[in-house]
């Protein structure tokens, strides 16, 4: 899965150098087919399910400045983002170079309006989140947003200064929602596949260039 992220990393031809931070010699072993460098081993610390991203990329960074390899910006591209665009990481790279911010995030807006939103008991038992929101029309929302999970990009400098990947001056650039696919789960997996094949179709009756 991790071979779509690296494809499209490599296809923007516009990183100096790509590295993969991983605890897995699984892993290793697929990255080796595309040359791409791991020069040392994400720590057990960094590698639980409670492990941050935001400790990951410290971690990583650090780890660099050491070795003498310092940069200026760093893209974080997430392993299972199988349908990630190289277009899209362009352009965001673009937005945060222009604009000079701290960073940029992929985002796609929330289908359904999270103010309107339920929760529900152990007997099925529904309520309303938001009540005061109960007699208000869907229409008279603003949109909402949520992180697509594919990839952002962050100044380096800013980041070790606040470390933090969200700031005040932190961009974004919207991801459609059909190409956002969380995987954790057995049915994420099955919904990528559907949409996967769906593309495919597109690609081949030539109506893919939306998505591309």
């Amino acid at each position: 899965m991790i071979s779509y992220s690296i494809d499209a990393a490599l296809q923007t031809k516009i990183f100096d150098q790509i590295f993969i931070s991983t605890d897995s010699y699984k892993i290793l072993k697929t990255v080796k087919k595309h040359n791409i460098d791991i020069p040392f081993l994400r720590s057990k610390k960094n590698s639980s399910d409670n492990a941050t991203i935001r400790a990951v990329l410290l971690e990583v960074i650090n780890k660099l400045k050491k070795n003498n390899l310092n940069f200026k910006y760093c893209c974080c591209i997430y392993p299972t983002a199988v349908f990630i665009k190289k277009k899209k990481i362009i352009e965001s790279f673009e937005l945060l170079k222009k604009n000079r911010l701290d960073s940029v995030l992929s985002i796609s807006k929330y289908e359904n309006v999270i103010l309107k939103s339920l929760s529900k008991n152990k007997k099925d038992i529904i309520k309303m989140n938001y009540p005061k929101y109960k007699d208000k029309m869907s229409q008279y929302f603003k949109d909402s947003y949520y992180d697509a999970g594919q990839f952002f990009w962050i100044n380096v400098a800013s980041f070790l200064k606040s470390k933090n990947i969200v700031t005040s001056k932190t961009g974004s650039i919207t991801i459609p929602n059909i190409m956002c696919q969380d995987i954790n789960t057995k049915e994420d997996l099955m919904q990528a596949k559907f949409k996967h094949l769906y593309f495919k179709s597109l690609r081949k009756t030539g109506n893919n260039k939306k998505y591309d």
